[in-house]
């Protein structure tokens, strides 16, 4: 079988193609009419089987079809490691390349400034690690969003410290 039968896009085949690929994995020709078809689909196989590519591909071609919004990410992809996160990132530069994507990756031990600024400038995909979005979303969020917030019952991870940047931290209380 070859990657055409699986209903990736024509951009996302030639990168595929270029890439040097001509048949998918087991996991990949599984996964992928389930995941264009925007189920939930649960994976296992072995390291280096194509786990990632099975998801980013078809992703790829689901975002073709729709259009961004200023600044807001379409996709959130959150990988429990810095090394997961790279993968994912490097699978959408690889296989996006005939795309016009932001792709932001958000981990730990690079400067916020410069994640700062990929953000600012709006992202079509966001990968990160949990712990590094959750620092990200506090130090955007205003003391307005925090009462919010706090009003519907939803307290976020940071609310306890006492400032964010500039901003003067609400207390939660019950």
């Amino acid at each position: 079988m070859a990657f055409s039968h699986l209903g990736l896009s024509d951009k996302v085949l030639a990168a595929i193609k270029a890439a040097g690929y001509k048949t998918p994995t087991p996991i990949q020709d599984q996964a992928i009419p389930h995941v264009l078809a925007r189920r939930d689909v649960l994976g296992i196989a072995q390291t280096g089987t194509g786990k990632t590519a099975a998801f980013v591909l078809p992703m790829l071609t689901m975002l073709e079809q729709g259009r961004a919004r200023a600044r807001m990410p379409r996709t959130l992809i959150l990988e429990p490691t810095r090394e997961l996160a790279a993968q994912v990132a490097d699978h959408f530069e690889k296989y996006g390349k005939n795309h016009k994507l932001n792709v932001a990756l958000i981990i730990g031990g690079v400067s916020y400034d410069d994640q700062d600024a990929k953000l600012l400038r709006g992202v079509d995909v966001l990968i990160a690690t949990p712990g590094k979005r959750n620092g990200l979303l506090c130090s955007f969020m205003c003391v307005a969003a925090w009462r919010r917030l706090a009003r519907v019952g939803l307290r976020p991870a940071c609310l306890s410290a006492s400032t964010i940047e500039n901003a003067t931290v609400i207390p939660y209380q019950l």
